[in-house]
């Protein structure tokens, strides 16, 4: 017979089995996140185009010092790609740059690896889990049943 307090070992465990995946996916996020807040910080530094076009060389610096992180690879050469679309324009002290391509064909979720990925099929596992454990646990009441004559009576105690 099984002990009383199985199911709730069995229930922890599952609690658990979802409860690392979600601080894993939630601590991905936040470093992802902490990435776009620093490559953002570093861009919209500067009030008018015109100082955004002083500091692009410091700007460059800046992101390309971060090449050596590896978490950092995609943001820096997502940027270096953007990088190569910006055309100066305008003459004199109007002189600044401009992009010949939007932003958002380089620094998106996809290309910087910052989409769910693995993580979209956590869910339905899960759900697989579930019903497996559902089966399971009727396959294992059948047996029970059938052992008694097939009338079973329950009672609270």
């Amino acid at each position: 017979m099984v002990e009383k307090y199985t199911l709730g070992l069995v229930a922890l465990a599952l609690f658990l089995g979802l409860a690392l995946p979600i601080a894993l996916y939630l601590g991905q996020v936040y470093l992802q996140i902490q990435k776009l807040k620093w490559l953002r910080s570093i861009i919209n530094g500067h009030e008018t185009p015109q100082s955004f076009t002083a500091a692009i060389t410091d700007i460059d610096v800046a992101i390309k010092d971060k090449r050596k992180e590896k978490t950092y690879a995609a943001v820096v050469a997502a940027w270096a790609e953007y990088r190569e679309t910006l055309a100066s324009h305008g003459e004199g002290e109007a002189r600044h740059l401009r992009n010949s391509v939007r932003p958002s064909t380089f620094l998106n979720l996809e290309d910087l690896e910052y989409s769910a990925g693995f993580w979209r099929i956590v869910p339905g596992l899960f759900v697989t889990i579930g019903l497996f454990l559902t089966f399971l646990g009727e396959n294992g009441s059948a047996k029970v049943c059938h052992g008694s004559g097939g009338i079973v009576l329950l009672r609270a105690e």
